[in-house]
């Protein structure tokens, strides 16, 4: 009986930290940990098994970016955006409508 009471007292402290944690991630960190406002990806395109073209848009600028293992070189700048970043979310899939919603709606708290 002692060892189920402690093991019942165990399961109770450890989904007492996990509903700690995610109030305190809900309160405090969702936004900076999860969304940078000031740098976001536009898009993405993958050129080998492990080399990417990554667009960029940071500042009102976007920036064209080769990376590779070990390596990140800018390709081009440019001052005006290349790639319409308010038309390309609404052609995004409904699950990542879902989650732009979720993610928007943290921010506004």
């Amino acid at each position: 009986m002692a060892n189920v009471l402690q093991v019942m007292l165990g399961l109770v402290v450890v989904l007492g930290i996990i509903f700690s944690s995610a109030w305190l991630l809900r309160r405090f960190g969702q936004g900076s940990l999860l969304v940078n406002q000031q740098m976001k990806v536009v898009s993405s395109l993958s050129l080998g098994t492990r080399e990417r073209v990554v667009m960029i848009e940071v500042g009102g600028q976007q920036i064209l970016l080769g990376v590779a293992p070990g390596r990140i070189s800018a390709l081009h700048i440019f001052t005006e955006p290349a790639i319409d970043t308010v038309s390309s979310d609404r052609h995004m899939p409904a699950f990542g409508q879902k989650i732009r919603e979720i993610m928007d709606k943290g921010k506004t708290k």
